[in-house]
């Protein structure tokens, strides 16, 4: 008996809704590569009536016809591998048993012609946290047949992936550089992944691990460097910080290294903290730079080196302006010289805040501060309007009992305090600075200052005198080492001081006295004489490893001189004459021991006002070794 449609029959019966269809088609998964499988599944509404059903499939100018599928319940299924690069078209057909029509499904698509990616995930297991830079590589590849765009991300967001997007054509590949700019905690273990995002349209292939970083829980990491201020006057100092946390691991020590216009100056820490910060003077105009910290460690019975590179800089400008402190034992008194209106900020423990200024004249500002008794230190900052750099002054305060002190106020500068020296704890002040001008006078007398100057001062009356050490310019003394003098500050007048100086010849000079403030300089005056005298006679070094020794020579006034190098035999092995230029340094000769065998020498040097009188002579001794 023919059938039916169903449609006439409700029509007929007058209920119009619209008929289910009676087969369906659906293709799984609609995206997939060349040679993988796509599962092609007709769904009828009864089987019992169902002959046979196959399936029709166009892609390009193509048929292909799929028969005897799997039979499942009433789903027929057909297993199909693509081969090619289409875009694919099916549809199923449904024969009968009672009746020659036929049912046909819904069109089913699929495509192979996509982008696709392909993803070597690398997980990375780090024991050791570090600040030590870490970089991996990773490659990914469009093999689909259609240009594959990405992007990048981590989680949380600690590696830098590059490049972050872009564009892959098909069948090409792209390596990624991940970089771990993360500052982890040791004590943890960290997981650190990046990933790469695609619109590779293929199920759960959006988004993909690139790499896994695990760390910890192990390991030593620093944290950056906080600077206060990176432009500066001359004369002013700054302060800078940082932190170190590490597990399982020995801290053995600490060194930090500024590259000045000068010189390198490099500070050292002591190793039972984990905070660190010191201050840096800017004697100079110029460039200064944080180059290194260097942190020595041991971990599982080996020493370790790690060495950080900041490269923080500091420009340091001359100024018109200045800032000067004045030290007392409960104020401090704060003057500023500047042609425009300045603003002064105190930092003081938990004061921060800014201070009232009085216009004392046209061009010069001041303010008392009555500083905190508790250890630590107090800072200055003004500004000005019309400049974009500060001028920055800091002291220290130290609550000093019974037991020995060492008070740093630069990186090598300091005060000894030895045990009792105070009758009882005592509030001790250091102000350090540098002068701004060269010469300063002592009655007729000038002298040209070459260290900071230090003030102390303390709420209590010292018993015993303090150790003060401070270093000074060798360029400035220039090895005029026997004019160097101590001078202090009295009633607002440099006066020289009576204790007796110490100097090395590196360049640190030591002296003992009480409170006050304090310099070092170097006085050009000479015995007074009508005969030149021999005012500092150096040799450097005084031990030579095959290398140069040069010959210095200081005289009263002009004169000729004689130099003679003696060996332990009494042998001449080299002679220079010539004349010396008063009141300098006078480099008279560069030895070349290279071709001198090793042992003890000597060098004798004479002067006088003609060449063949010698008035004043002087010896000095030095070794070769080799």
């Amino acid at each position: 008996m023919r059938r039916t449609p169903l449609l006439i029959l409700l029509m007929l019966t007058g209920i119009f809704v619209f008929a289910t269809q009676f087969v369906t088609l659906s293709a799984s998964p609609a995206y997939l590569l060349p040679g993988n499988n796509v599962k092609l599944i007709a769904s009828v509404l009864s089987t019992s009536d169902v002959k046979s059903v196959v399936l029709k499939m166009t892609y390009d100018s193509s048929t292909v016809t799929l028969y005897n599928p799997t039979i499942s319940g009433k789903n027929y299924v057909w297993d199909y591998t693509p081969t090619e690069i289409s875009d694919f078209e099916a549809q199923a057909e449904v024969s009968f048993n009672s009746t020659a029509s036929k049912e046909i499904s819904n069109v089913a698509t699929f495509t192979t012609d996509i982008p696709a990616v392909s993803v070597n995930s690398t997980i990375v297991y780090i024991p050791f946290i570090t600040n030590a830079t870490q970089t991996w590589k990773t490659k990914i590849k469009n093999i689909g047949s259609k240009p594959l765009n990405f992007t990048t991300s981590s989680t949380p967001q600690a590696l830098e992936v590059s490049p972050s997007n872009g564009t892959l054509p098909p069948q090409q590949e792209e390596t990624f550089t991940i970089t771990n700019n993360a500052f982890l905690l040791p004590g943890d273990i960290h997981i650190l992944d990046a990933y790469v995002n695609t619109n590779d349209p293929r199920s759960d292939m959006k988004k993909l691990l690139l790499i896994r970083v695990i760390e910890g829980p192990d390991g030593l990491d620093v944290s950056p460097v906080s600077v206060s201020h990176t432009n500066v006057s001359v004369g002013s100092d700054i302060s800078f910080s940082f932190s170190i946390f590490y597990n399982g691991i020995t801290l053995e020590n600490v060194t930090v290294t500024w590259n000045t216009p000068k010189e390198k100056r490099i500070f050292y820490f002591a190793s039972d903290k984990t905070h660190f910060s010191s201050r840096l003077r800017l004697n100079y105009p110029g460039t200064y730079k944080l180059s290194s910290i260097t942190i020595r460690y041991v971990y599982k019975n080996n020493r370790k080196t790690l060495v950080l590179t900041p490269n923080i800089t500091v420009n340091a400008f001359t100024s018109p302006k200045d800032m000067d402190l004045s030290i007392n034992k409960n104020s401090v008194g704060v003057n500023i010289t500047s042609c425009s209106t300045p603003t002064l900020h105190v930092e003081d423990e938990k004061v921060n805040e800014f201070l009232n200024l009085t216009h004392v004249s046209s061009s010069t500002w001041s303010a008392t501060y009555n500083y905190l008794k508790v250890n630590g230190p107090v800072a200055f900052y003004a500004t000005f309007d019309d400049v974009d750099y500060v001028i920055s002054k800091t002291f220290n305060r130290y609550i000093v009992n019974s037991r020995m002190w060492n008070l740093a106020f630069s990186d090598e500068d300091r005060v000894t305090i030895q045990e009792d020296t105070f009758p009882s704890t005592a509030m001790v002040v250091l102000f350090s600075k540098s002068l701004n001008e060269k010469n300063y006078y002592e009655g007729y007398q000038a002298f040209t200052h070459v260290s900071d100057t230090i003030t102390l001062v303390s709420d209590k009356t010292p018993l015993e005198d303090l150790t003060y050490h401070l270093r000074f310019d060798l360029s400035m003394v220039n090895g005029l080492f026997d004019h160097l003098r101590i001078y202090k500050l009295e009633n607002g007048k440099w006066v020289t001081d009576s204790a007796t100086l110490t100097v090395q010849e590196w360049g640190m000079a030591r002296f003992n006295e009480k409170s006050g403030t304090y310099v070092i300089g170097i006085s050009p005056d000479v015995q007074s004489s009508s005969k030149p005298i021999i005012t500092s006679f150096m040799i450097m070094p005084r031990k030579s490893r095959g290398g140069n020794v040069r010959f210095f020579l200081s005289v009263s006034k002009d004169c000729y001189y004689r130099l003679e190098i003696y060996d332990m035999r009494s042998k001449i092995v080299e002679m220079q004459t010539g004349e010396a230029i008063g009141n300098l340094n006078n480099l008279l000769y560069t030895l070349n021991t290279s071709l001198l065998p090793g042992g003890l020498y000597v060098a004798v040097v004479g002067v006088g006002s003609q060449s063949n009188v010698i008035t004043n002579s002087t010896s000095r001794s030095f070794a070769i070794v080799k």
